[in-house]
């Protein structure tokens, strides 16, 4: 079937699973509505639709706000490695003296230069490291964030497809029906997610690989 082969092949790329899962979840609960609002909008079927479409709205944006301060955390905490940095630039910067007089002044002078070398590197690599840790937390800030606008998006399409007043109530049920269908494939093939993006060495690699795509698509 070309939806399922759609799918799979949309399952692999960044997000694919949680892309599918989101967009299956949205079509479900439109042609859920759909045949709910077909017994009335005040009957229990209606009124337990109309709540969990408000929980689960609920729920994305409280994910993108926790996503958000787990960003500005790890913003900070970055930040405060680079301050580490500075305070320790200045500091070497105070104490270092002119040339030395004499060789064993040169000698001391080359010691602490080489030490205040070493600790530059070890500021630049723990800088690094932080960076590169915090990445499956932006990823996922992104992807919060992405979500809110793609249910968004595929609600007002699906009211739009569902609320159609100029086809009869008939098709409108035929195209409750096949979104229905379409969300329980997307649901199904989005269970298994081919990449693992709290992982700080593969949030790395989705980056580089996205990089590298923007790049040679512009050349």
């Amino acid at each position: 079937m070309a939806t399922s082969q759609e799918a799979s092949e949309l399952v692999r790329v960044s997000f694919g699973g949680r892309l599918l899962r989101t967009i299956g979840g949205v079509y479900e609960q439109a042609a859920r509505a759909f045949f709910s609002s077909c017994k009335g909008n005040f009957s229990v079927e209606s009124q337990v639709n109309s709540w969990t479409e408000s929980a689960r709205s609920v729920s994305v944006r409280m994910s993108a706000g926790w996503s958000m301060v787990q960003s500005a955390m790890a913003v900070k905490k970055m930040h405060d490695v680079a301050g580490a940095q500075q305070e320790e630039e200045a500091e070497a910067e105070t104490e270092g003296g002119g040339d030395g007089q004499d060789p064993s002044s040169q000698e001391r002078n080359a010691a602490k230069a080489a030490q205040e070398q070493e600790k530059k590197e070890k500021v630049a690599r723990e800088a690094m490291a932080s960076l590169e840790g915090s990445l499956p937390v932006f990823l996922q800030t992104i992807w919060d964030v992405s979500a809110i606008d793609i249910e968004s998006t595929l609600s007002a399409v699906c009211d739009k497809v569902l609320k159609d007043v100029s086809v009869p109530w008939q098709i409108r049920h035929r195209r409750a029906r096949a979104l229905l269908r379409l969300a329980r494939i997307f649901r199904d093939v989005g269970q298994i997610e081919h990449t693992d993006l709290s992982q700080a060495s593969t949030a790395k690699q989705h980056l580089e690989e996205a990089l590298y795509g923007a790049i040679k698509e512009r050349g």
